[in-house]
């Protein structure tokens, strides 16, 4: 009774979170169109180039509704998104945008997921052991690891990457997206190591607390095995804010990978929204911002959603 109970509260949390995230967006896309109508530049000029006539300008603004204010353009995208559900059409090569979107989104997705999963059980695993054997040698490696990760930019540990591993060793692609795993491989890790940091250091500053609490004394004082011990308590009592760290990180690293999937001429999301920013497409930016706060709006419902499994004390 008491469990059919808390999954139907869990079930109304999470439409109530679902309903949310539609006024977030609308808020968003306000936004979006407020500041793109106070942007430099011309999508029209960039399309036609720099000696198109006036007159072909204004024609092709007129054609694209840039001449309308932002807030009759801004009614036509929302008709045009729940009527017909479409984003429009992308001003750089007239496909929808929303193809476009779907075609990018999988692979900042798979890329994110893959380095996530590298960052989080290497991090763990670390932190885990540098708490447990604090002022170690493992402990001073930790943090040294640590440091690194936070430091190094990720446009040059990308370069550096390629030089090692492509140019050097010739056992990785340098570029490229499509050809296997190998292609994965050098942006995955690139992705991984700043998340990677972040976890770690939370891993173990959480640990610390927890295993200096009494009941981590108790159960030692019964007797209990000290993997037990770390890894069935102690850990499961600090994975709360790991898994938090985790899930925010995750939606970054989808949503933020710009400087990598450059680097590595990845077709992603990031890429993508770069693109569409530098050739002024105010369609294609507006799709993609939407599409990343949607999935940050997403992730972090996941994320709440996923305590209750953690600790079931948690109520909602």
């Amino acid at each position: 009774m008491k469990e059919g109970k808390r999954s139907s509260s869990i079930l109304l949390y999470a439409i109530k979170r679902l309903l949310m995230i539609i006024p977030l967006l609308f808020l968003i896309t306000t936004a979006v169109f407020i500041i793109l109508n106070f942007a430099p530049g011309d999508p029209a000029v960039l399309m036609l180039g720099p000696e198109a006539t006036n007159e072909k300008v204004e024609q092709l603004r007129n054609e694209l509704g840039l001449n309308n204010p932002w807030h009759i353009q801004y009614w036509d995208f929302i008709k045009n998104l729940i009527l017909n559900k479409s984003l429009g059409r992308s001003y750089q090569n007239g496909r929808p945008v929303i193809h476009e979107i779907a075609k990018a989104l999988p692979i900042s997705a798979l890329l994110a997921i893959v380095a996530i999963i590298i960052s989080s059980v290497v991090a763990i695993i670390l932190g885990v052991l540098s708490a447990v054997k604090q002022y170690s040698f493992i402990d001073s490696l930790t943090k040294v690891i640590v440091l690194a990760g936070v430091s190094m930019p990720v446009f040059w540990l990308g370069l550096v990457l390629i030089i090692i591993f492509s140019v050097y060793l010739g056992i990785l692609p340098s570029c490229g997206w499509g050809g296997g795993w190998k292609y994965l491989v050098l942006p995955a890790i690139t992705l991984s190591t700043s998340p990677l940091a972040q976890i770690c250091r939370l891993t173990r500053s959480s640990m610390l607390e927890v295993i200096r609490q009494d009941y981590i004394t108790t159960c030692r004082a019964k007797g209990l095995p000290e993997k037990l011990i770390i890894f069935r308590h102690a850990l499961r009592n600090t994975s709360i804010p790991v898994v938090t760290l985790i899930g925010v990180r995750l939606g970054n690293i989808m949503t933020g990978s710009v400087l990598t999937e450059t680097i590595f001429a990845i077709p992603g999301l990031g890429r993508l929204t770069v693109t569409a920013v530098y050739a002024r497409d105010y369609t294609m930016i507006r799709g993609s911002i939407l599409t990343i706060a949607a999935i940050f709006a997403i992730m972090n419902l996941i994320v709440d959603l996923s305590y209750s499994l953690m600790d079931p004390r948690i109520k909602y």
